[in-house]
């Protein structure tokens, strides 16, 4: 595979460990990439050095200009976001994910404890990532509870070290010479024997002081046998600088404390191997510990803090000593007395590996690749123009409608492969164009990065050299060589005459006299009969094009002079085809979407293979363009094929959109809606209720006929009114077969939603999105409110709808669709409620429902909102007709009351704002209570102001019901701060 990691923080190459210290992060991603790349992929790894290269097999590169706008280095940007490649692993970074990469899985590996202050950042990239990698099991749980990430998406890829580094000599100690200033003067010296070391190497301010401070543990050691050696920060930062500048003091004024300084990874394993023990007497949370393991590879003991990850780190090792603080403090007393009363000789263990840990990541990744359905795999492949891949997935017509329509495509669009009728194939399609008005001629190709890198190679060629251009077009490359290059001799080849004709004429208007163009067949038999031996051959977006292209590349080959020859090829990457796929049908050309994994495997293999990206900027799918540019000397043997069950196990698809909908009499609407919501989904799935007496089924059989490339499921409902609304949307569930489902109604348009969405569905934590749904109305003219319900969620998840009416969807009743986000760029624009007539005319409908709802789901949230607010909508209604049910009134007043308060108790703040409204008129009209108006806001990091808080206002049938509500909002948003993590 090919995995892109970027490691902000400290500078460093493959080379810097040799000589310098590392923090913990830069360490991990130097032996992750390193390992990875031992096990046979290709890393690349952005950081701060500008001294770029390989080491260890793992490409280096400089991550670029940090700016605002590019967080993570203008240079991994611009790559990460134009170059495809299979996994990006992002350190640390909280805005690592905000861009859409060109990667199919994207890692975000943490390193630290979450703060509070990082939760928005944190929080809002996470519709980008696959996976989060925390260190520890206690990291995670850390993170799950300060970020409020579900621990599904949330990985353990521990620390490790290198085994290898402690398989060295001891450095030999020396005893610290100690001298006075009277010593200095009498000329005499102590020195100060130790048999007992112990050394200190995490960073300085986690627990040093403990350790060097007045009346700390070495001070009170200093007539024992034991020495400690402590192990320097080469990395200071300003704000840390005094408190360093003071330990580096008390290390130098302590006569058993010797201070080594900054050490080289090799001279901190040598110290380590020469120690007895590792001390870390601490009160810093650690996420993981890595001194600890490599205490443990040196066969030192460890005499720790019991805090954070250190049991889990140490967890089984007879040669560790862990000391719970003391009312939150260091026991010093405790550790000194471990120190002092050693009872275990330790030995070295080997519990921790990166072999071990990059499997494990790897694993992870092997994991979500296997999520990929069949039938969006499918889609994919053909979506990305990828025939061969699509057949070797050999599905069966039978398994959803969404994969029968995807067959239909294949078997019609892509018919004149296996027919191989190529050549009558590409005259149709020529002829689609130009009837378009689109009209192939000269044009000017020199400005782009594809031509440049191939103008490149060309430049290269001795005078005299001949170039073969096969499969020319209309001469948009050879012309335009030819004409830059007139030292050197072009032959343009290809199948289409009337390519040629148009070439040709380009070429005799340029008055070119270099060049030659030359009509193939197309069949390899005419390509060796046809094509002469040349210096140099060209097949610029070709090999996609044929079925046999391993063929089609050791044929041309052939036409090689000589070793010293060379060929180029450049292949598309990206959907360049689907972009137009709605609107030209079944008219298809391409058969490969070749990766640079498929070009490795088929050509990796011949002489001086090099392959680069050239990008093109960006589909309408929000994928990368672009081409892979080819080059390799003569071949000596042939070319090879391409693993298709790796590629299905490394293709992280496309995801897919159902929609479903439940309809009736809907034909004044039907085809509104559904022509605003087709370009968006790959399936339609409708239930008909039976009581429908207009067209909508013959409009919904029109629609279907004259939609390619749109499965769609038609079935047929009991009568809604008797049913209820779950039940039928539950109905069409179960026939929905992609990755997401769309709920809509009749009534309803989708605005906007190609564009801004399709980046956005894609593995992440959210198994759902709220869209904003404007309701319009022309009594009173223009948006009676906007609303945000959850319209788009994922199947397979056990989602289903709830309630008689006003249903929504959930995994469990009052559950909700666990985390969801907001979908901007996607709206819903709802004219249903058009008049105070048809709103009313609903409220009549809904009413026996909403009746029903409360009876089979008493505890339903929404349910008792919806009541609630149809008790107050019923009253309010009365008081208008002047037709108030007095008798009835005291007792509805009250049931909406108490709704209101177990909403409150039920602590959902949403909905219980959302029924203030309907809570107050109800208690306007029971008289008797109170106006109250306020705004809450509160946190433990002094930022609770007030500015831009919404204001709360209400009419309160008891005071007491305003200020439980006000304390409520209040705690609300301080439950869940623990102000260790500010």
């Amino acid at each position: 595979m090919y995995l892109v990691m970027h490691c902000g923080g400290l500078s460093f190459n493959g080379d810097t460990i040799k000589t310098k210290s590392l923090g913990g992060s830069e360490s991990a991603a130097y032996y992750m990439a390193r390992e990875l790349a031992k096990l046979g992929h290709s890393v690349t790894l952005f950081t701060e050095a500008q001294e770029t290269g390989t080491f260890d097999g793992v490409k280096y590169e400089w991550m670029g200009n940090v700016s605002n706008d590019t967080p993570l280095g203008d240079r991994f940007t611009f790559y990460a976001e134009n170059t495809p490649h299979d996994v990006c692993i992002i350190q640390r970074h909280p805005r690592a994910f905000e861009r859409k990469w060109a990667s199919k899985i994207n890692l975000w590996w943490l390193h630290d404890l979450a703060t509070y202050h990082n939760k928005d950042l944190a929080v809002g990239h996470m519709w980008n990532v696959d996976k989060v990698l925390c260190v520890s099991e206690y990291h995670k749980a850390q993170v799950v509870k300060v970020y409020g990430l579900p621990a599904d998406i949330i990985a353990v890829v521990r620390n490790a070290i290198d085994m290898a580094t402690y398989a060295i000599e001891p450095m030999v100690l020396q005893d610290k010479v100690v001298s006075t200033k009277r010593e200095l003067e009498e000329g005499t010296i102590v020195t100060l024997p130790a048999t007992y070391h112990l050394f200190y190497s995490s960073r300085p301010e986690r627990g040093l002081i403990n350790l060097v401070k007045p009346d700390g543990i070495m001070e009170r050691l200093k007539n024992k046998n034991v020495h400690l050696h402590v192990c320097g920060y080469e990395n200071t930062t300003p704000q840390m600088e005094a408190e360093y500048r003071y330990l580096w003091a008390r290390c130098a004024e302590l006569p058993n404390v010797m201070n080594h300084g900054a050490l080289s990874k090799q001279d901190l394993a040598a110290l380590q191997n020469a120690c007895d023990a590792w001390v870390y007497p601490t009160e810093f949370e650690e996420a993981s510990c890595i001194t600890a393991m490599e205490a443990m590879a040196a066969g030192c003991v460890i005499i720790a803090s019991d805090l954070a990850a250190l049991p889990e780190t140490c967890a089984g090792d007879e040669d560790t000593v862990l000391i719970p603080l003391k009312d939150g403090k260091v026991d010093i007393d405790k550790f000194i007395a471990s120190i002092l009363e050693p009872t275990i000789v330790a030995s070295s263990r080997q519990r921790y590996s990166w072999r071990a840990s990059a499997e494990s990541l790897l694993d992870e990744v092997q994991g979500i690749f296997a999520s990929a359905q069949p039938s969006s795999l499918a889609h994919h492949f053909l979506r990305h123009s990828d025939i061969k891949a699509f057949e070797s997935l050999k599905l069966s017509p039978d398994v959803s409608a969404f994969v029968t329509e995807l067959l239909t495509e294949y078997n019609v669009a892509y018919r004149f492969y296996r027919e191989g009728t190529y050549e009558q194939q590409y005259k149709e399609v020529y002829q689609y164009e130009e009837d378009r008005g689109v009209h192939y001629g000269p044009e000017d190709v020199t400005g782009t990065s594809r031509y440049q890198c191939v103008a490149n190679k060309v430049g290269e060629l001795p005078a005299g050299s001949r170039v073969l251009d096969y499969g020319c077009a209309h001469g948009h490359y050879v012309v335009m060589l030819a004409k830059q290059f007139p030292h050197l001799v072009f032959v343009g080849a290809d199948i289409a005459q009337s390519n040629l004709d148009k070439a040709a004429k380009w070429a005799a208007d340029e008055g070119l006299t270099n060049i030659d163009f030359l009509k193939v067949d197309g069949t390899l038999a005419a390509i060796r009969d046809a094509c002469p031996l040349s210096d140099f051959i060209i097949a610029a977006e070709v090999i996609e094009h044929v079925g046999d292209s391993q063929g089609y590349v050791d044929t041309l080959a052939d036409c090689l002079r000589n070793a010293q020859s060379k060929m180029v090829i450049t292949t598309p990457y990206g959907p360049w085809e689907a972009q137009g796929y709605r609107e030209q049908g079944y008219r298809r050309a391409h058969l490969h979407h070749f990766e640079r994994a498929d070009l490795q495997e088929m050509l990796g293999h011949h002489p001086d293979y090099k392959v680069v990206a050239a990008p093109s900027g960006q589909s309408r799918f929000h994928a990368p363009l672009g081409s892979y540019i080819v080059s390799f000397s003569k071949p000596t043997e042939p070319s090879r094929a391409i693993n298709y069950t790796r590629k299905v196990m490394q293709t992280m698809p496309d995801q897919t959109v159902s929609c479903c909908m439940i309809v009736k009499d809907a034909e004044q609407d039907i085809v509104r809606c559904l022509r605003s919501v087709l370009p968006f989904v790959q399936e339609v799935v409708v239930g008909v209720d039976r009581a429908t007496r207009d067209a909508t089924l013959e409009l919904l059989r029109i629609l279907e006929r004259t939609n390619l490339l749109v499965a769609f499921r038609i079935i047929d409902l009991e009568p809604v009114q008797e049913t209820g609304f779950a039940a039928a949307r539950n109905a069409t569930l179960r026939y929905a077969s992609c990755d997401w489902i769309l709920w809509i109604d009749s009534d309803e348009v989708l605005s906007n939603a190609e564009h801004p969405t399709s980046r956005l569905l894609r593995n992440s934590m959210y198994n759902g999105f709220a869209v904003r749904q404007h309701h319009f109305s022309t009594d009173p003219v223009g948006i009676i409110k906007v609303d945000m319900p959850c319209r788009l969620f994922r199947n397979r998840k056990g989602i289903q709808f709830f309630g008689a009416v006003h249903e929504h969807p959930e995994l469990k009743l009052n559950e909700g669709l666990g985390p969801v986000s907001l979908m901007s760029g996607m709206e819903i624009v709802h004219h249903g409620y058009a008049n105070e007539q048809v709103r009313r005319k609903r409220f009549d409908r809904n009413l026996p429902l909403l009746k029903r709802d409360r009876e089979e789901l008493p505890e339903r949230l929404l349910g008792k909102f919806l009541w609630l607010r149809d008790l107050a909508q019923l009253t309010q209604y009365e008081l208008e007709d002047n037709c108030l049910d007095r008798d009835a009134l005291p007792q509805r007043i009250e049931e909406g009351i108490n709704l209101w308060l177990e909403l409150l108790a039920a602590k959902n703040y949403r909905i219980i704002l959302d029924a203030l409204p309907y809570y107050s008129q109800l208690a306007i009209i029971k008289g008797g209570g109170v106006d109250f108006s306020f705004v809450v806001n509160a946190n433990w990091m002094g930022e609770a102001k007030l500015e831009g808080v919404p204001k709360v206002e209400g009419y309160f049938a008891d005071k007491a019901h305003a200020f439980a509500l006000m304390n409520g909002l209040a705690e609300d948003k301080l439950l869940e701060l623990d102000r260790r993590y500010l």
